[in-house]
């Protein structure tokens, strides 16, 4: 039987113990918590005249008492002050600030993971002391030995962390801007395919825009179309788009033909493979301003002017021999 007081549970692998190291030779004193045989907690104060390693809440009750309620206190801390300011308008922010619930994803992974790391190195001291056969004072029955405590408070330790690590990797992925999946982009395009009779989709980017996606959609309408009756149609696209629990904001760009190249300078840069990304759009150093414009498929437009001028001709001949077949009947 355990001595009454003392923890058997394998709580006592989650034990949080927080120590430091007197430097000096002097008197020196150091607090730690014991749990009594009637499951108060007292402090107990000592002196030594040694340097020597302490360990605060070394009991395995007492520690996670201590270090959960802290980690407790501080993540719900973080969670608090993001959701407080994400739902809240401010005219610095102006489409909102709800990356911040993001940003609290991250910032409860680093607490987590900064206490779990102390929580390992409490554990190998723990180790290392046993090593050098101060065994700790802790009844775990004959058939367990006294390293199993410390060892597994490790390996635990390091699953969260690699947990941990895990979801931080995935957060960040979405503030920078990680392109949504396959069957959602899909998903997008069959909505765009089945909105109007005459709407064809040319192009749909979704992406993370922090927890949620934002959603860009080039879609082709008949160039005869008028501008109110194009912008309505897109304008209901994009609150059907928008209806996505998954989507936060979507962007519908109305054209009349499709585009084999990039029509914002970051992605046309990108797409041409030059190192300043910043550059702006050829079109703005184009003097006509037009092939550049629509990028490939330029040629289709000058094959149409081409044509017409071809008509031209073909009815200047036209009128020549009409008017050479009239003098000669004359």
């Amino acid at each position: 039987m355990a001595a009454p007081g003392v923890n058997t549970t394998p709580a006592r692998l989650f034990r949080r113990s927080a120590t430091f190291t007197n430097d000096f030779n002097g008197p020196s004193s150091f607090l730690t918590l014991r749990r009594d045989p009637d499951g108060s907690i007292s402090y107990v104060q000592a002196q030594t005249t040694k340097p020597m390693r302490t360990s605060i809440a070394s009991d395995g009750v007492d520690a996670p008492l201590i270090g959960n309620s802290f980690v407790d206190i501080a993540s719900q801390l973080v969670i608090a002050v993001a959701e407080h300011y994400m739902y809240r308008a401010d005219p610095r922010f102006p489409v909102g600030r709800t990356r911040l619930e993001t940003v609290g994803v991250v910032g409860c992974a680093v607490i987590m993971t900064l206490s779990t790391i102390e929580v390992i190195q409490s554990s190998a001291y723990d180790l290392y002391q046993g090593i050098l056969g101060h065994l700790p004072e802790l009844d775990m029955g004959p058939l367990i030995v006294w390293w199993i405590d410390p060892a597994g408070a490790i390996l635990i330790s390091l699953y969260i962390i690699w947990s941990w690590a895990v979801i931080c990797k995935g957060q960040i992925e979405k503030i920078v801007g990680m392109g949504a999946p396959g069957e959602f982009v899909q998903k997008l395009e069959d909505l765009g395919g089945e909105h109007h009779e005459h709407l064809t989709v040319d192009c749909i980017r979704a992406y993370y825009f922090g927890a949620r996606f934002l959603v860009e959609m080039e879609v082709v309408l008949p160039e005869h179309m008028n501008v109110r009756e194009s912008h309505d149609i897109a304008l209901t696209l994009q609150h059907k788009v928008e209806a996505f629990e998954e989507v936060e904001r979507a962007f519908v760009h109305v054209d009349y033909l499709k585009r084999d190249e990039p029509e914002h300078k970051l992605d046309y840069n990108m797409f041409h493979n030059r190192s300043n990304l910043m550059e702006p759009h050829d079109s703005l150093n184009d003097s006509s301003n037009h092939n550049s414009l629509h990028g490939k498929k330029s040629g289709s437009a000058t094959g149409e002017t081409s044509n017409a001028g071809n008509e031209k001709d073909q009815n200047e001949v036209q009128s020549q021999l009409a008017g050479k077949l009239g003098e000669d009947l004359v």
